[in-house]
């Protein structure tokens, strides 16, 4: 349950959202203005920015066509694939360099990872010497995690949890959610969702948030991929901004789906939900190397900060 003194922000997040769907419907090649929005001198000029105008025009009509008739289960996540949910360990290093920079994490600083995989990024953070808890509601992926840190001899805690459901309170001196893990729910859970991190928080505490770029992924849409045995196709749902994506693999005669809904923010939306929640954006960013958000982003990195 939302608390009554963060509904009116609520309130106006989701008006925000009905605005800028409507923009998307039109076509993103339309929108222009703030920084959330698409902005035509982004375009080549002459007859391929025509173009390409012209396709995106088309794509995004498809895409929000079609997003209105796709749907998938509110707890698609429980039979997500995991090949596809944990991420191989070669950027780990590198992820955790980054998020240690941002959050200001140095030696004896508790951390908490959520929802944490296998303890990829943990195991790095944990080996500079952070006091790490990772939080995950797979129990095989807590178990991946407890089982690397004893290989390892590292201190950790792992506990296998709804993010939705913890409980922690002025703990930690930092917190974050990777690998676009947040947006999977209700405007109205993410929003709980990242209250609560704002609580486990110690004041002066920061909160990491990572998402793909919505404008990014709109810009460069694509309705179907293959890889392998692997079909995707995908929809920009302009009602609940949501990209749904809806999977296919066969092997032989055997044949299976799985389902993905992401709800995603615009950097304006992410203020009002850090504001919600008791943050204030500190930083936005747009990649490892720490360089600022700018709309041609792959991934923005939202930091927030606990007063």
């Amino acid at each position: 349950m939302v608390p009554d003194r963060i509904r009116p922000i609520l309130a106006r997040v989701l008006a925000g959202s009905k605005a800028l769907s409507r923009a998307v419907e039109r076509g993103p090649h339309l929108m222009s203005g703030s920084e959330n929005t698409w902005n035509s001198t982004m375009m080549p000029t002459g007859r391929r920015g025509q173009e390409l105008r012209d396709a995106e025009r088309r794509s995004s009509a498809r895409a929000v066509h079609r997003g209105e008739g796709m749907t998938c289960s509110d707890e698609w996540f429980q039979d997500y694939d995991d090949k596809f949910a944990l991420k191989g360990d070669e950027t780990g290093e590198a992820e955790a360099r980054f998020i240690k920079r941002v959050l200001h994490l140095r030696k004896g600083r508790s951390v908490l990872d959520i929802p944490c995989g296998a303890g990829r990024i943990a195991f790095h953070l944990a080996r500079a010497g952070c006091k790490v808890t990772g939080v995950d509601l797979t129990p095989s992926y807590v178990r991946k995690a407890r089982s690397r840190f004893r290989r390892e001899s590292l201190p950790g805690k792992f506990l296998c949890r709804d993010m939705r459901e913890i409980d922690f309170h002025n703990e930690f001196h930092a917190a974050f959610n990777w690998q676009g893990s947040f947006g999977i729910f209700s405007d109205e859970e993410n929003l709980e969702v990242l209250s609560r991190y704002a609580t486990a928080l110690r004041p002066g505490g920061r909160v990491l948030i990572d998402q793909p770029n919505r404008e990014y992924i709109l810009r460069h849409f694509r309705a179907t991929r293959e890889t392998g045995n692997v079909r995707s196709e995908t929809v920009w749902n302009r009602k609940t901004e949501r990209i749904i994506t809806s999977f296919s693999e066969t092997r032989g005669r055997k044949s299976r789906r799985w389902h993905l809904s992401m709800r995603f923010y615009t950097p304006a939306q992410f203020r009002d939900l850090f504001r919600a929640a008791g943050l204030e954006v500190e930083a936005m960013y747009g990649g490892l190397d720490a360089r600022l958000y700018d709309r041609g982003s792959r991934r923005i990195h939202v930091v927030g900060r606990k007063a």
